[in-house]
């Protein structure tokens, strides 16, 4: 893990990645409309578009974004909105695979265009990119991410946290797709609305449970924000106001615009006069049905299955929280704990409420651990971190005052017990 607020290795493979990326769209932008004439195949709003989304993937990937990440949670949280809300859905209105594939050399981009236009790989193509699927590969992608051990994870290893951007990236672009390039009929349109209203009703209620958790829940960002004298709750409420506010924002858009599309495709159906004419556009839907119908079935599925989880976000949020501040009571005996404070002469150095005889003399007093994001200004708060650090303080934070007293691996659960279970 590099030092925080340092342009390291993987910061700059992304950004080199980006970079290609956008080199590799206007190579084939320029071959393309050299062969097929200006402005055709891809249209100009599409390439501005093209344009913005990779404006928005460096501004991303690159400084200072990416160093302010390593620091704040709320700038952390600003990048992958900038991945995920801006620079993939220009890129989807961009048609990039397009432009790569004119980028690639003749007999590669022949053979890369036939192996596309196989009937198992445009099937295998339409299921990943059905929007209720892609749906729900993105909440799980967030889930996932967000979860506190692998959010740490991917803070501590500069690999991972490469591999975390990735992840957000793809799954936000193939969303964008989908709804952007995805075949919608009379269903589509009408199911293309809801994904994208799950969608964000549940980006919501994760940025809302940021806002209104009374702890912070990542120790690494809130030990990078403390170094910085910053408050780490009041930046992991803007983290969640960035994730509420401008998600909700882009995604109401998006939803407003496929309810248009859906309204207008309704009103040219009204509009038809013939029953010939009406039974023809039917026939021709039906067809589309048809041939996309595994597709579609398994979207349907989908659909169903996140209907019934989209409503369990908040619960289970909740539920995460109280896991990371509830104490743990299986780490020890507080009422035994309490006694050995005592037989440890633990209250000769720190006020410890339900001790008595306790005074302040090295040590600061031990109350509202539960709180804490870390201890020992160093370390991750939690029971059995807080036990390891009565055990071996030396080991723990070289140089401190506290001493090593022998303590005891059960009496040290036990210890950390009674300090996180006192009232």
């Amino acid at each position: 893990m590099s030092a925080p607020g340092v342009f390291n290795v993987w910061d700059a493979a992304g950004l080199a990645g980006a970079t290609a990326l956008g080199a590799g769209y206007a190579v084939g932008l320029t071959r393309l409309w050299r062969h097929a004439g200006a402005r055709k195949g891809l249209p100009t709003w599409s390439v501005v578009a093209a344009a913005g989304g990779w404006l928005g993937l460096v501004a991303g990937l690159g400084p200072p974004l990416a160093l302010l990440a390593d620091l704040s949670f709320a700038a952390h949280m600003g990048q992958h909105e900038m991945l995920m809300l801006v620079a993939a859905p220009l890129l989807a209105l961009g048609q990039p695979l397009l432009a790569l594939l004119w980028a690639l050399p003749p007999r590669a981009r022949t053979r890369v265009g036939a192996w596309a236009h196989r009937p198992r790989v445009v099937a295998a193509w339409h299921r990943l990119t059905a929007p209720i699927a892609v749906l729900l590969l993105q909440l799980v992608v967030l889930a996932a991410w967000h979860w506190p051990p692998a959010f740490e994870l991917a803070l501590r290893h500069d690999g991972i946290h490469a591999v975390q951007h990735l992840m957000f990236f793809l799954v936000a672009a193939l969303f964008w797709w989908s709804l952007v390039h995805g075949r919608f009929g009379r269903l589509g349109y009408g199911a293309g609305v809801l994904v994208v209203f799950v969608t964000a009703t549940y980006c919501g209620l994760l940025g809302a449970f940021f806002v209104v958790a009374p702890h912070a829940l990542y120790p690494t960002h809130a030990m990078r924000d403390m170094a910085r004298h910053v408050d780490p709750l009041a930046d992991q409420q803007l983290a969640g106001l960035l994730m509420w506010v401008p998600a909700g924002v882009v995604l109401l858009a998006g939803a407003l615009a496929l309810f248009a599309a859906w309204l207008g495709a309704s009103g040219r159906r009204a509009e038809h006069g013939t029953a010939g004419r009406v039974l023809r556009d039917l026939q021709r839907e039906q067809a589309i049905l048809d041939a996309d119908a595994s597709a579609r079935a398994a979207a349907t599925r989908a659909l169903l299955v996140a209907i019934a989880l989209a409503p369990l976000a908040l619960p289970l949020a909740g539920c995460l929280h109280r896991e990371l501040a509830t104490v743990s009571r299986a780490v020890g005996n507080p009422d035994r704990g309490k006694q050995l404070i005592a037989a440890y002469g633990c209250n000769a150095c720190h006020m410890v409420p339900g001790v008595p005889g306790g005074r302040v003399v090295a040590g600061p007093p031990l109350v509202d651990l539960r709180l804490r994001v870390v201890i020992a200004g160093r370390l991750p708060a939690s029971p059995e971190a807080l036990a390891h650090f009565i055990r071996f303080p030396q080991e723990d934070t070289p140089g401190t005052a506290m001493p090593d007293l022998a303590v005891s691996a059960h009496d040290a659960r036990d210890i950390a017990a009674y300090l996180y279970d006192m009232p």
